[in-house]
C-alpha cells in the first residue's frame, strides 16, 4: 500500500492542483518530510513482506526454514538505517521506535520456539538439507543438543534393519513369473543400518540455499538421494510435508471457489479434485 501511494505521488499532486483551481476545499497535503518518512517506513516493512513471501511459497519451504527466516527478518528490521531522513528528523525517531516495537513483538512470538522444540519441528529442521546442522542457533551447546535430539528422534522411528524394496515395470514375461513365483521376483531387497545411515547424513555438508538463481528444493534433494538414505527418506516424506504457513491451503480453497460456482455447481467430486490438482501442479506438467 505504501509503495502504491509513493508511486502515485505525482498523479495525486496534479489532481490536488486541479481541484484547488476549481475552488475545492482540500485537506493539508503531505510535506516532503512526510513523503520521505513514508519511503523509509516502506523499506522497513519490505523486509516483512519478503519474509512472508518466502514462508508462503508453495513449492519450496518446509517448517524447518521458519526460524532462520524470522531471524533474518529481525536482523534486517533492526539494522535498517533510514536513508531519506536527516538525523534530527522527528520522523526518524518515530521510525526507530517502530523498528524496536516490531522487533520486540516478533522476538516475543518466535523465541518460544527455542524453549519448546517439539519432535515435529526438530525432525523437520534436521531432515531439511538446508537447515540440517541448525546453523541459525548461535549457542553452540544448544545447537549440538538439538542435533543430538534430532538424531535420537530419527533413530527411534527407523527400524534398526530396514528392508528397502525397489520394483520394476512388468512385461508379459514378468507377469507370468509373478503369477507363478509371486511379487518378490520383481523386487530387489537391501537392508539399511539405521545408525550408519544417520551418521552418514549427519556428516554431510549443509545444502546451499541457492543453486544459481534458483532456491534449492529439499524435496528434489531427497528424491535424488532416497536410495542412499532410505530410512531417513521415509521420514523426510512425512515431516517435510509440514508447511510453515497455511497460505497454500487458503489458495487451494480460493481456487476451489473459481472451479465450483453457480454455473458449475454440478461438477463431480472427482472432476473438482482433478482440476484443483492440475492448478496446483501446473508448473510440473509437461504437455
Amino acid at each position: 500500500m505504501i509503495d502504491r501511494l509513493l508511486a502515485a505521488r505525482s498523479p495525486i499532486a496534479i489532481a490536488l492542483v486541479k481541484l484547488q483551481e476549481m475552488g475545492s476545499v482540500l485537506p493539508p497535503a503531505l510535506s516532503d518530510e512526510e513523503w520521505k518518512a513514508l519511503k523509509d517506513l516502506g523499506e522497513v516493512l519490505r523486509a516483512a513482506k519478503e519474509a512472508l513471501t518466502c514462508i508462503q511459497n508453495q513449492n519450496v519451504p518446509t517448517i524447518g526454514i521458519l526460524y532462520p527466516l524470522i531471524q533474518g527478518l529481525i536482523r534486517t528490521i533492526r539494522d535498517y538505517v533510514p536513508a531519506s531522513l536527516t538525523n534530527d528528523s522527528l520522523f526518524r525517531t518515530m521510525i526507530a521506535v517502530f523498528q524496536q516495537t516490531v522487533v520486540a513483538y516478533v522476538k516475543s512470538r518466535f523465541d518460544l520456539l527455542l524453549d519448546a522444540w517439539d519432535e515435529e519441528l526438530t525432525l523437520s529442521t534436521f531432515l531439511d538439507p538446508l537447515t540440517k546442522d541448525f546453523f541459525f542457533i548461535t549457542d553452540s551447546i544448544q545447537r549440538e543438543q538439538l542435533r543430538a535430539k534430532a538424531i535420537a528422534f530419527a533413530a527411534a522411528q527407523i527400524p534398526e534393519e530396514e528392508v528397502v524394496c525397489s520394483g520394476s515395470t512388468q512385461t508379459f514375461e514378468s507377469s507370468i513369473l509373478v503369477r507363478l513365483i509371486g511379487q518378490q521376483c520383481l523386487e530387489s531387497i537391501s537392508t539399511s543400518n539405521t545408525a550408519n545411515e544417520i551418521q552418514m547424513y549427519n556428516g554431510l555438508p549443509r545444502l546451499p540455499w541457492m543453486t544459481g538463481n534458483k532456491q534449492a528444493n529439499p524435496l528434489e534433494w531427497w528424491a535424488a538421494n532416497a536410495n542412499h538414505y532410505p530410512g531417513l527418506a521415509s521420514l523426510a516424506r512425512r515431516y517435510l510435508a509440514l508447511l510453515p504457513s497455511s497460505a497454500s491451503i487458503e489458495r487451494a480453497f480460493s481456487h476451489a471457489g473459481w472451479v465450483v460456482d453457480k454455473r458449475r455447481c454440478n461438477l463431480s467430486d472427482k472432476t473438482v479434485e482433478t482440476r484443483l490438482f492440475l492448478i496446483a501442479d501446473k508448473e510440473h506438467i509437461v504437455l
